[in-house]
């Protein structure tokens, strides 16, 4: 199984920033339907409301109208044409209606399509910016632990270097010193003997060789 690089450096994966992103958008336009499915209905009963009391004129005009017509002395031809007119003027009146809650509703809609997209735009960009960030704080993660590893190696380096160095100033004679540098030589000859433990041996019989060159430089 591959090693997440974002979870050992405490961030996280690509995959978890575009599922909270995706969750937010789903939330974000959840919530914004659900207001204009609101707005929408609250149109409807208000224009259902206005229709019905188009229609309960109407249907009171319709019965007021003999009585009107009788007491202007109109009959016949006079009495249909007046009909006529009614009933036009109800069907416009339900048309005019209609078309105020069509434009309402279809203004609902179009506010919320422009809205969507608008936040669309937004979140895609909010969603790469995260995503280079968080790229960006992974590489600076990777350096700074290189560093600090870095940094721990060569302070481990330097102490046993410096216990080293504290070690072979002590060979007080050049007898000594030439004594540990053929053990040395003995132990760097030997198969058993690690890369690592050679290594130090070796830095150590350079310390060695500058020992005896100084004791012996003192003795002149």
């Amino acid at each position: 199984m591959a090693k997440n690089p974002y979870a050992k450096y405490g961030l996280q994966t690509p995959e978890q920033i575009k599922a909270q992103d995706a969750a937010a958008r789903k939330a974000y336009e959840t919530n914004l339907r659900n207001q204009a499915a609101q707005q929408t209905a609250a149109n409807n009963q208000a224009f259902d409301k206005q229709q019905n009391a188009n229609y309960i004129n109407y249907m009171m005009a319709q019965k007021a109208m003999p009585e009107q017509m009788a007491r202007m002395g109109l009959t016949g031809g006079a009495t249909e044409s007046s009909i006529v007119r009614m009933n036009t003027n109800y069907a416009n009146t339900r048309g005019n209606t209609e078309a105020q809650r069509n434009t309402a509703n279809t203004g609902i809609t179009t506010q919320l399509n422009n809205t969507l997209a608008n936040y669309k735009l937004q979140q895609d960009q909010l969603l790469n910016d995260k995503l280079a960030q968080n790229q960006s704080n992974l590489y600076q993660r990777k350096i700074d632990a290189k560093e600090r590893t870095y940094q721990r190696k060569q302070h481990k380096d330097e102490t046993a270097y410096a216990r080293m160095s504290d070690r072979v100033g002590r060979y007080g004679t050049v007898k000594d010193i030439n004594k540990r540098i053929k053990e040395i030589n003995k132990a760097l000859k030997k198969k058993k003997t690690s890369k690592a433990k050679k290594a130090s041996l070796r830095r150590e019989k350079s310390l060695l060789k500058a020992q005896r060159s100084y004791v012996k430089g003192n003795k002149k």
